[in-house]
């Protein structure tokens, strides 16, 4: 997770919740972050749509890609205009 209102590192605790249609993520930084994805093939070649909120009301959304590896690739921007990425791996 590239984002600053979420920390310096780039790695952190995520829970994430999933179907074949879209899900919610928790990010645990130096705050609690809170996120969905949907599927929306109509998006092409994005494979859908993400959002995420934090606990200071900083929001984020953009679109993502699923990898070959099962992951989601999702890029977009902060409200503030910063870029926002990240590599969100899928649970089984």
């Amino acid at each position: 997770m590239s984002w600053s209102r979420i920390g310096p590192f780039s790695r952190y605790d995520t829970w994430v919740r999933a179907n074949a249609f879209g899900g919610m993520f928790d990010v645990y930084g130096a705050q609690t972050c809170l996120g969905k994805f949907v599927r929306d093939d109509r998006l092409a070649p994005a494979h859908g749509w993400w959002e995420l909120i934090c606990q200071d009301d900083s929001y984020a959304a953009g679109k993502f890609q699923l990898t070959e590896q099962a992951n989601i690739l999702g890029i977009g921007n902060a409200i503030n205009g910063e870029k926002v990425g990240f590599d969100l791996p899928i649970p089984n």
